[in-house]
Parts: structure tokens; sequence; C-alpha cells
């Protein structure tokens, strides 16, 4: 793999806008090199006549054509260089202060835990057992929150320590090819003298941060194992090293999913053959053992579940495609599945079901040699049912990707009780998953239904199981509904304020979506409500189709470069965002059948069951493109803020000094204060001064950096923002030029 590929790869998301300019540096030696090209090629021809290869290579050399573009190419190179060197020097500084502001506090924090819990067994000790157990389980859980406290910090140093150790790289394999490729007469030495010392310099500085990062982690590690792990540093070791770990993808498993892709399109193919010649029919009540009768709800629902399934699989592989960080909203720590594990397990359910249905296909229809012999082929669907619960409820945590249900049943913990104790966003994200599975959940709801009916009277049901006719089909949907409306009350008590806020909006956004679907389940009870359902469903559903766009996508902002859109955009192209904010609109039209399960009765539909599977395969593709841009625009938030974790919570208040800065709200870059506990770093420290200090004297000083008393995340940025799209211009401007030089030299 080439190094610019390994360098990209190695880029920490978020702050991808700090990093070497690998690609414009290449792209600025592109000129030099096909130069020496043709010089390599004149001498080829001119194997064993020198004289004229000279003569042709210094008439080459003399053209002025030549000399100009490699000269302005040469010293915009060295002018990309400084600017890079800046912008890295800024964000060391600033980020390695942060650090050690952050490991005092918690070091603070681990002194302030211990005289708590001194305090705590003093009190007891002394026979004041008043509130002793409500004072043990609030230590207990702030112990809890300041243990995965230092795993963050944990973290944060291991992203600061591959930032540097990326760039040193990048700085060494650029300087080289400029020595290789770069021809000796164009270069101005007096300019690249200066140049080569600062980089040489912050190489130098580079080479020394990651042993720092190296003696920090231990440091860390013991904290965390002293503290939270003594009985069992093994098990501690053990998770620590998980955050350190590459998870290498075997090259047998893209043979292995594309046979499966291959079976799976067999045997698509044949159902779809099948129901051409008149089977599986789901309006053909002449077979008393027709599949699409009313068994065919219970399929459907394990088919949507799939679907689902597989969508999040082609969620996840586009965030990791476009290196969109969704790990911190979504709160994995040190366990995530890959793309490839999670395509694995939804291809052995899709097998499973593909073959199952093709079987009881077969057998309910009698068709040869497959006739209708045995009626336990009726229990398949349940079969099904109870593999698939079974593999989200197994018990045990150490097989069939146990640390991912624990992962799972804290969000859906936090979904139902936890917002209350502490609100977080990834819960109201879990309840806009079960919106959209409405129409499976209901199938669920038929299948218990269908199956407890056979059990109690030996015979299929009545059409009573059918959720139309039921009061769970609307519960299915209200209930997640009354649940949001909670979360945003839950957040509005934390902000302290409701109205003319984007909580209160959103309350009663959600409000109104809870209304629609009451009043469709009254709908069947009085034709009056069918009509009140129709002004409800149309400005519900152009009312989130706005809110989706403007406030969860963070669509039409002010200033924006790229038109209806934002600035900051995770994905490549402004036409995927166009695609999805136009598709939406009509996915949003469908999405107000899913919550309004009875009103597709009133449509005059022939086919209702089908039509009811092609609503929810719409929904689950809302739900596909509504993840989709949910994680980026969090990603783009995060990316804004330069935040790679989770936040930082410090749980045990201090006595003294109840409120201090992490990180202060000035900084000056040339004059990096130094405080007691930066003593032992004082060498690194004198480093970072003087590789400032010599910018400073240089013609570099006139940068957005290096003025005094500027909020150093923000500024860094917003200068790292303008440097990138200058010199994506500039990428661009060079590689036209080049094609213009090329074809003039021909």
């Amino acid at each position: 793999m080439k190094f610019a590929k390994l360098f990209l790869n190695a880029m920490i998301p978020e702050w991808i806008k700090l990093y070497l300019n690998y690609k414009l540096l290449k792209t600025q030696l592109s000129s030099s090199v096909y130069i020496k090209k043709k010089i390599k090629l004149l001498k080829s021809k001119y194997k064993t006549k020198k004289k004229y290869y000279k003569q042709e290579k210094q008439k080459l050399l003399e053209n002025e054509l030549v000399s100009t573009k490699i000269k302005e190419d040469l010293r915009g190179f060295c002018d990309t260089i400084k600017d890079d060197l800046i912008k890295i020097q800024s964000f060391l500084i600033w980020k390695y202060q942060d650090i050690q502001k952050k490991n005092n506090k918690l070091q603070e924090q681990i002194k302030l835990m211990k005289k708590q819990l001194e305090f705590i067994k003093l009190k007891q000790y002394m026979g004041d057992e008043t509130d002793f157990k409500k004072q043990m389980q609030d230590f207990k859980e702030k112990q809890y929150i300041l243990k995965q406290t230092i795993y963050q910090f944990y973290i944060e140093i291991l992203q600061y320590k591959s930032f540097v150790t990326s760039n040193h790289l990048g700085l060494i394999k650029i300087l080289k090819k400029y020595k290789k490729w770069s021809i000796t007469q164009f270069r101005d030495k007096q300019f690249e003298s200066l140049v080569l010392s600062e980089v040489m310099n912050e190489i130098m500085i580079l080479k020394k941060v990651p042993d720092k990062c190296s003696q920090l982690l231990n440091i860390t590690e013991r904290l965390l194992l002293n503290n939270f792990y003594a009985l069992n540093p093994k098990k501690g070791r053990y998770n620590l090293r998980k955050y350190q770990q590459q998870k290498s993808v075997k090259g047998e498993i893209l043979f292995k999913f594309g046979l499966f892709i291959g079976f799976a399109l067999v045997l698509l193919t044949f159902i779809f053959l099948l129901r051409i010649e008149g089977y599986i029919d789901p309006d053909n009540n002449q077979n008393q053992h027709s599949i699409f009768q009313k068994m065919f709800p219970c399929f459907r629902g394990l088919a949507l579940f799939i679907i689902y399934y597989w969508y999040l699989a082609l969620d996840l592989w586009g965030w990791t495609h476009f290196r969109i960080n969704y790990k911190i909203y979504l709160g994995f720590n040190h366990h995530f599945s890959t793309v490839e594990e999670v395509f694995k397990r939804v291809s052995y359910f899709s097998a499973m079901f593909l073959l199952s249905f093709v079987f009881y296909s077969l057998q309910a229809e009698n068709i040869d040699p497959f006739s209708y012999r045995d009626s336990y082929t009726k229990y398949i669907p349940l079969v099904l049912w109870c593999i698939l619960l079974l593999y989200i409820f197994f018990p045990f945590t150490t097989i069939l990707n146990g640390p991912g249900r624990v992962w799972l049943y804290k969000i859906l913990a936090g979904a139902i009780y936890g917002h209350f104790i502490k609100y977080e966003s990834r819960f109201t994200f879990c309840l806009d998953q079960f919106i959209s599975m409405a129409i499976p959940l209901r199938d669920l709801d038929y299948t218990i239904c269908y199956y407890k009916t056979i059990w109690q009277t030996g015979e299929i049901h009545d059409n009573e199981c059918f959720s139309s006719n039921r009061l769970t089909g609307a519960l299915i949907a209200i209930i997640p509904f009354s649940m949001k409306t909670i979360h945003y009350l839950t957040r509005a008590r934390d902000k302290g304020k409701f109205w003319h806020t984007d909580e209160m909006w959103n309350f009663f956004k959600t409000l109104l979506a809870t209304w629609v679907a009451v009043l469709s389940f009254l709908a069947n009870k009085h034709y009056v409500y069918r009509i009140i359902w129709i002004p409800f469903a149309a400005f519900c559903s152009l009312f989130q189709y706005w809110w989706d766009l403007k406030k969860d996508w963070l669509f039409f902002e002010k200033g924006s470069n790229v038109r209806f859109l934002r600035n900051d955009l995770g994905y490549n192209h402004p036409c995927i965002y166009y695609f999805i904010g136009i598709s939406n609109f009509f996915l949003r039209l469908t999405w107000i059948l899913t919550v309004s399960p009875n009103m597709y009765l009133y449509l005059n539909i022939t086919n209702k069951e089908l039509f009811i599977f092609v609503i929810g395969f719409l929904e689950m593709t809302r739900r596909l493109i509504n993840n989709f841009i949910k994680i980026e625009k969090e990603y783009i938030t995060n990316l804004r803020s330069l935040k790679t974790t989770r936040e930082i919570v410090y749980p045990f208040a201090n006595q003294d000094k109840s409120n201090f800065q992490v990180i202060p709200d000035r900084l000056t870059l040339s004059g990096l204060y130094l405080n007691e506990q930066d003593k032992s770093d004082e060498d690194l420290i004198q480093l970072f001064r003087a590789t400032t200090n010599m910018l400073e004297k240089s013609d570099l000083n006139k940068s957005d950096y290096l003025f005094q008393g500027f909020q150093p995340d923000m500024e860094i940025l917003e200068r790292a923002k303008k440097q990138e799209k200058f010199q994506e211009s500039q990428i661009r401007k060079i590689k036209q030029e080049n094609k213009n030089f090329r074809a003039q030299l021909i």
C-alpha cells in the first residue's frame, strides 16, 4: 500500500483538517517528476551519444516554460509546508497543554475519590450509619463515571500520539521526495535552507512527543489498574489493549460474501418466478394451505427485520468508507463490530430466512416433490422468530457478540428510563429506530396472536389478529412517540428552558405525530376521525420533512459555500445530499402510513398485505438515509469542536475549588506558560517554544495562529478550514497547469 493511502487511513477523522497536506505537496512536485522522467528518457535514447544527451538535457532545462513552472511549484511547495508547520505546531501545543491539564485533574479526582471513601467508612466506623447505603450507592456511581473518564482520556492520548506519529512520518517522507524529485538548479537555496531547518526542527520535536505520550499512557494505565482493577489487573489491561488493536480483514471474507449474494439472488429469482406462475398469492383464499393467506405477516415481519439489519450494515459501510466517526455518538468503547462482522451476521440470517421461506412455500402450495405432508411446517416462522429474538436477548456475554448485546441493553435502558438520570441524544436515536420498525413489530404481535389462537382453539384465527383490529397495533406506534416527548421535556429540564427552544418544537412535533397515530386507530370507530386525520397527517409530514433538513441535518446553513447545504460535508459530493433531501420528501409521505396502521384500508388497495410490505420497505429505506445523515451531522458537530471522544466528566467535587478550567480561556503560543505540574515536561515545552519563536522570526509571523490571546480550538480550526479550501483550489489549479504544461512541451 502506498504511503499516501496509509497516511489517510491513519488520520483521526475530527482532526483531518489539521494534518500535513501530503496530497498538495506531492502535486507541487509533479512537474519536477515529469521533467526528470523526460531527462531519463533522453538518457536512454542517447545512451551511446552522451554529447547529444547533454545538449538535449541542457536545452530542456533552459526552456523558459520549464524553468518558470518548476520554480513556481518548488516555491509553492516551501510555502505550503511552512503553513502546515504552523498549523501542526499550533495544534500540538494546544492539545499537549489540554492533555496535561486533564491528567492533573484526573490525579486530583482520584485523591478526592479516596478521601470520600475514607470519610464514608469513618462515619460507619463511628456508628453514624445515616444514609450510609445511599452514600455508598452515590459513591459507586461516581466511581464508575470516573473509570469511564479515564478510559476516554486514554483514548485521547492514543489519538494525540497517532497524530504526532503520522505527521512525523509524513514530513520525513515528503522531505525525501523533495530531495529525490526536485531539480537542484531550480532550488532557491537561501529560502530552502530556512524552510528545511524549520522542517528538521519540527521532525526533532515530533520524534520526542511519542515517548512523552507513552509515559503518560503508562501513568494512566497504572492509575486505572491500581484504583479500579486492583483485584483483577489482567481484565483492565485486556480492555486497554483493545483500544490499540487493529482488526485485520481476511481475504476469504470477500469470496464468501460474493458466494452468498449469488445464492440469495438465485432464491429470490425462484420466489419471483413462483409468483409469476400464480403461486404464493396473498389474496388467494381458495387453497387452504396458501402461504400468503394468513401466514404472510409472520414472514413479512422477519423479512423487514432482516432488511433493517442489511440497511444498518450499509450505513456502517458508508460511515467507514467516508471516515465518519460514528463511535462517539453511539457510545462505543473498546468493543464495536467491523463492517465484515456485521455483513457476515446478516448474511447468516438472510440465508436461513430465504431457505425456510422457499421450503415452506413449496410445501404449502403442494408443488411436487415438496407436497404438503407435514403440518409441523407451519411452525417454521415461529422457529425463525425465536432464533432472532434469542440472538438479541441471549443471556451470555462471552459468545454471539456479547459485548454488542450489552451495549444494546444499555441503550434500551437509557431510552426507557435512563434519560431521567442523564439525557443523551443517542437514547432518542434509539427510539427513532423503533418508530421505523412499527410494521415488523406489529407483525411480531400478529405472529404471537396467530400461534396463541392455534394452541388455544386448534384452528387459525378469524381475522382478529390483524393489527387493524387490535389496540396493540396502534400502541406500537404511539408508545415510542410518547416516550420521545418525555425525552424532549427531560432535555429542556436539563437546559433550564423550554419555551422558544428546539426542545419545545421537538416536543410539539412529536406530540403531533402521536395524535396522527391515535386518530388512525379512532378512524375505525367513526368516519369523522378519518376526515380529521387527513390535515393532521399532511401537516405532520411537511413539518417533519422541514425539521429533518433544517435541524436534524443542518441544511440551509447561513453563509454556506454549497447551495442549500452547509460548509462542512462529511461525504464527498453535494449530489449525495441533494439526492437524499429529495428522496426523503417522498419517503416522508409513505412514513405517515407506517404510524397509521388502519388508513391503508381506506385507499382501495387490492393487495393489502403486499402493500404493507412495500410501505415497510420504504420506511426502512427512509431510516437508512436518516441514520446515514444523522450520524454524519453529529460527526460534523464534533469536527467543528475538535472532539474525538465522548464528554470527559469529573464526578467528584473539590470542596476547595469547585470549578476550575480544564483549558485556559486564553493561551499565547509564543509564550506558553508553565505551571508547577508541567516541570517534568519542561524540555519538551522548551522545544515547542524554540520552534514557535523561530517561526515568529521568519516571514511566517503574519499567520492568524500567532497573535496574542485567542481561543485555541476555534482559531486553529477556522484557520485550518481557510487553508484547506485554499489548498484544494491549489491542487485543482496545479493539475490544470500541469496538463497545459505537458501539452505545450509535447
